[in-house]
């Protein structure tokens, strides 16, 4: 038993040091690039490390060495084995690699799994999961086989550009011309936003008011609505100060 101990000992440190080889060498060159790929090939890699350790240990054992070799005799009862054991990760590791090679999403992204009604941003992936964070700042580790049967809205896809409405409602006696005018001026003054072509347009004519509606274009979806609410602001700010502008609300 005795002369067991030195080889697992030695075993498992270098396990030990080469998972912690891969991490490091990953986030000093890799982890920057932000692909979804290189993520998980590193969450593979450290895998293969623990389960090649694992077995390396086990033959240690003679009762271990016995059977993993009558196993291995039998090649058609071994993917049975395996198979059957490892049904739901073999899935979710089958799911990963897909998701690693068409790349619907990146690390960072912003997505929406339609189905599930789950938004957030890409954090991390393994083997198994991925890692979404949401909006309230928690974690869910949602498995790779389900993900890669959703329909996923990826906000980063197209040029990580955003683009909204900001709608006001004025009302009927009010100068609409110089509404308009208020509106895309404080648009494009605005430092998130991209100006080109504010357009501002009658939408409806509503009980309340006539409605108008101004396109606010910015580089990202957060930027957007930090930006829409400073518009806000400025415009009530600038109706307030004008005497033939009364409007209803903002939306």
């Amino acid at each position: 038993m005795e002369k067991m101990i030195l080889p697992i000992v030695l075993k498992c440190f270098i396990a030990f040091f080469l998972w912690e080889s891969i991490g490091v060498f990953y986030n000093k060159f890799l982890k920057e690039k932000k692909q979804i790929h290189l993520k998980f090939f590193k969450s593979f890699l450290q895998a293969c490390i623990i389960v090649f350790s694992l077995y390396q240990i086990g033959i240690q054992f003679p009762a271990f060495e016995k059977f993993s070799n009558s196993l291995l005799a039998s090649s058609s009862l071994l993917v049975v084995v395996l198979g059957f054991a490892f049904q739901t990760s073999l899935e979710d590791f089958i799911a990963g690699i897909l998701i690693s090679i068409f790349k619907p999403f990146n690390i960072g992204d912003r997505i929406t799994l339609i189905g599930l009604n789950i938004s957030g941003y890409v954090e991390s992936i393994t083997i198994r999961h991925t890692i979404i964070k949401t909006f309230k700042n928690n974690r869910l580790m949602i498995p790779n086989s389900i993900i890669n049967k959703e329909i996923i809205e990826n906000t980063n896809v197209i040029n990580e550009i955003s683009a909204g409405f900001m709608d006001v409602t004025i009302s009927f006696d009010s100068n609409v011309e110089k509404a308009k005018e208020i509106m895309k001026n404080v648009i494009i003054e605005n430092e998130y936003t991209i100006h080109d072509n504010v357009e501002v347009f009658v939408r409806d004519i509503t009980g309340n008011g006539i409605a108008l509606r101004a396109n606010v274009t910015t580089e990202n979806i957060d930027i957007n609505f930090k930006a829409c609410s400073q518009i806000r602001e400025k415009i009530l700010n600038e109706f307030m100060n004008t005497e033939d502008i009364d409007f209803s609300k903002t939306a």
